[in-house]
């Protein structure tokens, strides 16, 4: 998988502070301090219901995403949706 661009900060939806502390504190509780500074260092963005409602009517990644070019899109959010 391509690095992402070290220029911009991540961008992680609204559920990954929970899922990255609830996993670090399973697996590593010694890592809460490190999954914090990510998450401090990352924009959070809201999942809305129209947004799962379209990743719903995705049939599958590869209708989305390019086979051949890791992370290339070959349509957009807005175009996938028939």
């Amino acid at each position: 998988m391509a690095e992402p661009p070290r220029d911009r900060p991540p961008v992680v939806c609204d559920v990954a502070p929970t899922e990255l502390l609830r996993a670090a504190h399973c697996v590593a509780p010694d890592l809460l301090v490190q999954a914090r500074m990510v998450l401090g260092a990352a924009t959070i963005t809201e999942v809305t219901t129209a947004v799962f409602e379209s990743a719903g009517r995705i049939s599958s990644a590869s209708e989305y995403f390019s086979p051949t070019v890791p992370n290339e899109r070959v349509r957009s959010p807005q175009n996938a949706v028939s």
